[in-house]
C-alpha cells in the first residue's frame, strides 16, 4: 500500500463505514482549520494515565492486547473533557512490521460471520476531530515483540494532525463503535 496522509485515509474509512451500513451512533467528522489544543489533550492524557495506574495497568505488559477496552475508556475521558473523538479500527505499521494487518474485505467477512468467541485481529485507537491520533496500546504491543517493558507513559502515542509519517503510520478502515458491537467485541451496555 502506498503511504497516504492520515486525513485521506480517514476520509476513506468514513466512506467504507457508511457503505457497510455501520452508522449507528456514528458522528459527523470535519477537519477544522484549527487543531485541538495540545495542552488540553496533554492534561486529559495525564489524568487518564493516572486512572490506568489506579486500575493496575502500569506498563507495556498490562496494556498490550487490551486496545478495545482501554480506548473505550479513553473515549469516555475525551467526551467528558469536551474533545470529540472517534473509535477507529484498522492496523498500525512501521519499518518492516505491521500490527493487526487487515483489510476492508476481512472486516466485512467478520461482519457477515461474527463469532464473539473468536478473537478478531484488529487494532483500535482514537482519532480526534482534527485528525490527531491517540494510541495507548500499539507501542505496548511493539515493546512486547522486542522483549521490553516500559511504563504507561512511554506506551502512549499522540500524533498531532499532519504529523504521521511513513516510518510509523496508522491505516484506518472503520470509524465508530458499530463494527465492534456487531462483531461482539464490545457490548452496548459497556458504553
Amino acid at each position: 500500500m502506498t503511504y497516504c496522509h492520515y486525513k485521506e485515509l480517514f476520509s476513506r474509512a468514513i466512506e467504507a463505514t457508511r457503505s457497510l451500513g455501520l452508522v449507528h451512533g456514528m458522528r459527523e467528522f470535519v477537519f477544522p482549520e484549527r487543531g485541538v489544543s495540545h495542552d488540553h489533550v496533554g492534561v486529559i492524557l495525564g489524568e487518564f494515565i493516572g486512572d490506568l495506574y489506579r486500575r493496575g495497568l502500569s506498563d507495556s505488559a498490562s496494556l498490550s492486547g487490551n486496545c478495545i477496552q482501554i480506548h473505550d475508556q479513553l473515549f469516555g475521558f475525551m467526551e467528558r473533557s469536551g474533545i470529540q473523538a472517534h473509535m477507529t479500527v484498522g492496523s498500525m505499521h512501521g519499518n518492516g512490521w505491521s500490527y493487526c494487518r487487515t483489510s476492508i474485505d476481512q472486516l466485512k467477512a467478520e461482519l457477515e460471520h461474527p463469532d464473539s468467541f473468536r478473537e478478531i485481529e484488529i487494532h483500535t485507537w482514537l482519532t480526534l476531530n482534527d485528525g490527531s491520533i491517540i494510541d495507548c496500546t500499539g507501542q505496548a504491543w511493539y515493546d512486547m515483540q522486542i522483549g521490553e517493558v516500559h511504563p504507561v507513559e512511554k506506551c502512549l502515542v499522540y500524533i498531532p494532525q499532519g504529523n504521521q509519517d511513513p516510518s510509523h503510520y496508522y491505516t484506518p478502515y472503520i470509524v465508530g463503535y458499530d463494527f465492534l458491537y456487531r462483531t461482539g467485541c464490545i457490548s452496548r451496555t459497556a458504553i
